[in-house]
């Protein structure tokens, strides 16, 4: 009988995280969190598809324009 792995559901981490961390600290936060460096990595770990990284990559650089840490 193996161990069963939990893995973190990325799309529930990063919904908390979005509405319950200040957004100064939201991005530094999830780059450690999810182990990279900037936020082109993030993407792609998070999206599933091109368009979703896309997407979110265009997302992130919006929200970060409007709220500078």
């Amino acid at each position: 009988m193996g161990r069963k792995v939990l893995r973190p559901n990325y799309d529930k981490v990063a919904e908390w995280l979005y509405e319950n961390m200040p957004p100064e600290i939201r991005g530094k936060v999830l780059q450690k969190l999810l182990g990279v460096d900037s936020l082109e990595e993030m993407v792609l770990k998070l999206a599933k598809t091109k368009e979703q990284q896309k997407q979110l990559l265009e997302f992130l650089q919006r929200n970060l324009e409007e709220n500078p840490a």
